[in-house]
């Protein structure tokens, strides 16, 4: 009896697991595009982020871009991706 109350258990955790984290797809972004590049000084550094945006994909009769673009400059690629 002990045995199947272990494996009942065993088998419970395998099948619950994943459901504690999950997130509406809308709320997530999404990276889908990424550049570095020299910035105005040579000093600096540009980083370029391409975002999907899922609320913009899929809506009737729209014709707008599914996507968004950030950009952001620092000193080093580590300032850049932390600003």
């Amino acid at each position: 009896m002990k045995k199947k109350g272990m494996l009942a258990a065993l088998s419970l955790l395998l099948l619950l697991t994943g459901c504690w984290d999950s997130r509406q797809i809308e709320k997530l972004s999404i990276a889908i595009g990424l550049a570095l590049d020299k910035g105005e000084d040579d000093k600096k550094v540009k980083l370029t982020y391409q975002f999907l945006v899922p609320k913009k994909i899929g809506q009737d009769g729209s014709a707008q871009d599914p996507s968004k673009v950030v950009s952001t400059s620092g000193n080093t690629v580590h300032q850049t991706i932390r600003s």
